[in-house]
């Protein structure tokens, strides 16, 4: 989608945002053909050629994917700690652990009009922002420290123009980036909190939208990575400032720094060595289709691993997204730097993948067909 947030201008600040559940979900527009050329799947990135003494690692060919044996109105938010698979259903957030029988309902919101927008998870709890019917915009963040635990409200706040807060949780932290015009005047912000402290937030940045959205955190032990826009609301040759930025939470003081990627580059997912994130085609809007790449952080090394992509996840081995066709399920792995296409991930539904999420050896992912909402999962390997 071309220029969202600007062609509306400050009065449409919550277009990227607002429209986000849209383009995370399918493709609104189609982005120009990159100047890759295509290629056959399974695909092999650059790379330096390996010790011939050390045997090359090989990919999978075959994938055991196992059904949850429940349908759902809707699958939403979906994310993996690598022992358990969180989603969002409606006003309900569900959890899923391999092994057994059934799903459970660990939230719901009684609240009519309630809608889960985004959950964040680890074993010990999760995290997670919902929107209301009223007042129109109304949304809160609030955090599960366990089973059986109440909930504790971080934060709340109204965005009409705009969308709930998305959200990042670790061992030691929450952290949360949203839109906020509670004051008036509409606003971007940055905050963290420690879990042990839940009630002692900072806000680490607070914007005028004129100056960023901020969005998508992630949490690397004392490093925070978000995206940010700067949008060209006045619709000028120069377009948009799409980056991503980290902050060190050791030292929040010394403020941002802004990562050196590809260009335009957005949506971040970090684990281990591994960043991993998207770089948008110029004149497009930073939550639509993109270029993954990755950065191995031991060795400098680069990869390309996908034209067309979007929200990537990261594992042990394997990377995981959303390509724009929803028809295919593919992963990237980081062992053999190679694109791997699981075979007939609908079980021969006509139907849509996504979303799609992994962690540790645990991939979830949700399959649309005939107005019905599953989710399947698979223990990958090493």
């Amino acid at each position: 989608m071309r220029h969202a947030e600007s062609i509306r201008g400050r009065a449409g600040f919550g277009a990227a945002a607002f429209t986000a559940c849209v383009l995370m979900a399918c493709a609104a527009e189609a982005p120009r053909p990159t100047q890759r050329p295509p290629t056959a799947w399974p695909s092999v990135a650059t790379t330096a050629a390996r010790p011939t003494s050390t045997p090359a690692p090989s990919s999978p060919t075959e994938f055991t994917l196992e059904k949850i044996d429940r349908a759902f109105p809707s699958v939403t938010a979906l994310t993996s700690t690598g022992d358990h698979l969180y989603w969002a259903s409606g006003a309900t957030i569900w959890r899923f652990t391999p092994g057994d029988p059934d799903p459970q309902r660990v939230y719901e919101n009684p609240a009519e009009g309630a809608l889960i927008w985004d959950v964040a998870a680890i074993d010990a709890g999760f995290v997670f922002s919902e929107l209301f019917e009223s007042p129109a915009g109304a949304w809160r963040v609030a955090y599960v420290a366990g089973d059986g635990a109440t909930p504790v409200e971080l934060d709340r706040g109204i965005a009409e123009r705009g969308a709930p807060p998305t959200l990042a949780i670790d061992a030691g932290r929450i952290a949360w980036a949203g839109f906020d015009e509670s004051s008036g005047a509409p606003r971007s912000f940055l905050r963290v909190v420690e879990r042990a402290r839940p009630d002692a937030a900072t806000t680490l940045l607070d914007l005028d939208i004129d100056d960023g959205l901020l969005w998508h955190p992630q949490l690397d032990r004392d490093t925070l990575w978000y995206g940010i826009i700067v949008s060209d609301f006045e619709g000028t040759a120069s377009g948009d400032d799409i980056s991503i930025a980290t902050i060190d939470l050791a030292n929040p003081s010394a403020g941002p720094a802004r990562f050196n990627g590809r260009g335009n580059d957005f949506n971040p997912a970090v684990a281990g060595v591994y960043v991993v994130w998207k770089s948008v085609e110029p004149g497009f809007a930073a939550l639509t289709w993109g270029q993954l790449h990755a950065l191995d952080r031991s060795s400098n090394e680069r990869l390309f691993i996908a034209d067309q992509a979007n929200n990537p996840s990261i594992g042990s081995r394997f990377v995981a997204f959303e390509e724009i066709s929803h028809h295919m399920l593919l992963l990237f792995d980081l062992a053999t730097r190679t694109l791997v296409k699981i075979p007939d991930p609908m079980g021969a539904a006509n139907g849509t993948v996504g979303p799609i999420t992994i962690s540790g050896n645990l991939l979830g992912f949700n399959v649309s067909a005939k107005g019905s909402k599953t989710v399947y999962w698979a223990i990958l390997p090493d």
